[in-house]
């Protein structure tokens, strides 16, 4: 068995205790929680990324509410179908040696569903109207973190308050 000493802690020969969390799991149960908590955190990376996207749209929209017209609507809708495609192609093969849970058909259905939410978010009409086959998924996006070494859970957002600068010193 690979030395896991960056991601386990001494268990001994039966079973290796993962740090931190004082339960003794083998070392296959182990990587697949380290490859769980890695998965969480990448989704929720990337959902702050879509907001932020969604945060500077709308602040654009704002600013100058004449650049988002019916062509550039038709060139998001293009963009995100276009989109759908690539991470279907990607699901596919992710898929293809099989996933507890998730099927290719749920996520022909769960990738619109998700377009149809951003397109929402971006002031647009939704495409495709199909239900969320994977509801669990909806769990993945909150906005608290659990601390990767303590296993504690801490805000991951913070509020500015005041004006904003690069002037001013820290």
């Amino acid at each position: 068995m690979a030395d896991d000493a960056g991601l386990l802690g001494d268990g001994g020969e039966s079973g290796r205790q993962a740090q931190g969390c004082g339960l003794c799991l083998s070392g296959d149960e182990a990587r697949r929680t380290h490859n769980l908590n890695l998965a969480t955190w990448v989704f929720r990376d990337e959902s702050c990324h879509m907001e932020f996207a969604f945060e500077a749209v709308r602040t654009v929209r704002e600013e100058e509410p004449d650049l988002f017209d019916d062509e550039m609507k038709q060139q998001v809708y293009a963009m995100l179908e276009d989109a759908i495609e690539c991470a279907m192609q990607f699901a596919s093969d992710v898929l293809s040696g099989g996933v507890a849970g998730i099927s290719e058909r749920d996520m022909r259905q769960y990738l619109p569903h998700c377009a149809d939410h951003h397109f929402a978010k971006l002031g647009m009409h939704k495409r495709y109207h199909v239900r969320n086959p994977l509801p669990f998924m909806e769990l993945q996006d909150v906005q608290e973190l659990i601390h990767f070494f303590e296993r504690r859970v801490s805000a991951y957002q913070i509020g500015v308050t005041g004006d904003v600068g690069f002037d001013h010193a820290f």
